[in-house]
């Protein structure tokens, strides 16, 4: 489960934000950078702070600030994703087409971001005052969770190995 003091969440929060960055960098192309870098960029910060300060997260309660950085960004990026979502529901676009449109691409990296920064919120919660099965849990859990950040970086592979990068909109294509 763990190498040495360095865990696997610890291991999976550095993956993860090296991937925040990296899609913080790649939307400097995008007409509205001011907007999607901080959507990644925010993410990345929090991924890095839990890789470097996972224990003392969980026990000081004079870590605050984390959390008020982490629920604002979930919340804002909730809502944002199921305002897209709907939205190309609301124009009956199929799954394949939502994938290969730009709106559709901005809804999976919010959902991206919002899955995560979940998974955050249940991985950080000092358990002691909870039921007597939760830690069992979340250790139970951890090493499906840290599979699950191999997911994006698997899914922007694919992505770029796939036809749907030759019809990208001319921002995306000149990215990486």
């Amino acid at each position: 489960m763990s190498m040495g003091d360095f865990s696997l969440w610890q291991l999976s929060n550095g993956i993860m934000c090296v991937y925040f960055a990296l899609a913080s960098y790649v939307q400097l192309n995008d007409p509205d950078p001011e907007l999607w870098v901080p959507v990644y960029l925010v993410p990345s910060f929090l991924c890095c702070v839990l890789m470097i300060y996972n224990q003392k997260l969980k026990s000081r309660p004079g870590t605050r600030w984390f959390s008020y950085i982490l629920f604002p960004h979930l919340l804002v990026s909730s809502l944002a994703m199921v305002t897209t979502i709907m939205s190309l529901i609301k124009e009956g676009e199929s799954m394949e087409v939502m994938i290969s449109t730009e709106q559709g691409r901005e809804a999976l990296g919010l959902a991206i971001v919002v899955v995560w920064l979940s998974l955050q919120v249940f991985c950080t919660t000092n358990w002691k005052s909870a039921p007597s099965w939760m830690p069992a849990l979340e250790v139970m859990a951890q090493p499906l969770i840290s599979a699950v950040c191999l997911l994006p970086v698997l899914a922007w592979v694919a992505y770029r190995q796939s036809t749907y990068q030759q019809t990208a909109s001319p921002h995306c294509q000149n990215s990486f």
